[in-house]
């Protein structure tokens, strides 16, 4: 085992809505529905015992606080050759790994120090979301799916949406992301 994101040899079981494709190709977890408690960095070992046929690579969009999960996920997905890229997604006119930051509305994120426990070797992309493009994907998700996610969810899935538009053979690769919040937080 390394360290403090060694994969447990008895991972908490997820619920079966914990992990739902919402639209082809397009991987979502949601920790609130997620009563079992399993760690986030579990998300990758979901994936891969979910047994998705033809399953060849995986495009991680994700967030870091701290950058614990981000890794874990990472590493994880990397380890089992399904790793294509793991994508970091800030608000505008932040960048983490230059120690840039703004003001913003996203939750835990981009709070004023670069996250200590962040793989960058693993990072091979970065994307901002504007305030507008988050509360239009916000809006949308909670009309399409009928649950309220928070802006940092609704910033990842923005960006998840744009990788997706790029793959082509949506049945081998797949877009994973998570949802870290409700939209009730920022009421």
């Amino acid at each position: 085992m390394e360290g403090p994101l060694a994969i447990a040899a008895d991972p908490v079981p997820v619920t079966p809505t914990a992990l739902r494709e919402i639209s082809e190709g397009l991987l979502m977890k949601f920790e609130l529905d997620n009563p079992a408690g399993s760690h986030k960095w579990r998300a990758a070992r979901n994936i891969i015992r979910r047994g998705i046929p033809g399953l060849e690579q995986v495009t991680f969009v994700s967030t870091a606080g701290t950058g614990a999960h981000m890794t874990g996920i990472a590493r994880v997905l990397k380890r089992e050759g399904l790793l294509a890229e793991a994508i970091l997604v800030e608000p505008e006119g932040c960048d983490s790994r230059t120690g840039t930051f703004v003001d913003h509305a996203l939750e835990g994120i981009a709070v004023g120090v670069v996250p200590p426990l962040l793989d960058w070797d693993l990072i091979g992309g970065h994307a901002t979301v504007s305030h507008a493009d988050m509360q239009r994907v916000q809006t949308a998700f909670i009309h399409e799916q009928g649950y309220m996610i928070g802006n940092t969810s609704a910033a990842c899935l923005k960006v998840s949406r744009d990788v997706l538009a790029g793959i082509g053979d949506r049945a081998r690769h797949k877009v994973l992301t998570l949802a870290y919040d409700h939209a009730l937080w920022y009421l």
